[in-house]
């Protein structure tokens, strides 16, 4: 949570219970926003594994592996580009 939500926290916290739904708005948000972050640092992960799985497959000379993880890097690619989430 950023500085100035947990101030507006903290805020909402000493009106107790009158509060209750702008609490509820400021955490469903922060987990909205943390979702977001998740869904990026998954895409990030994939594109790492997708990537060493390509050198290895390369190194091993598996045309078959190394096509698989050229389409899974590309498939994550687009992804970050908001090209979709699937092919």
């Amino acid at each position: 949570m950023t500085f100035t939500g947990m101030r507006r926290y903290l805020d909402l916290r000493a009106q107790g219970n009158a509060a209750a739904a702008a609490q509820h708005e400021l955490f469903a948000a922060q987990a909205d926003r943390l979702a977001a972050e998740i869904g990026q640092l998954q895409l990030r992960l994939a594109y790492l594994r997708g990537k060493a799985d390509l050198r290895d497959a390369r190194v091993r000379k598996d045309v078959d592996a190394e096509n698989q993880a050229i389409d899974d890097v590309t498939r994550v690619i687009d992804r970050f580009a908001g090209r979709g989430t699937s092919r």
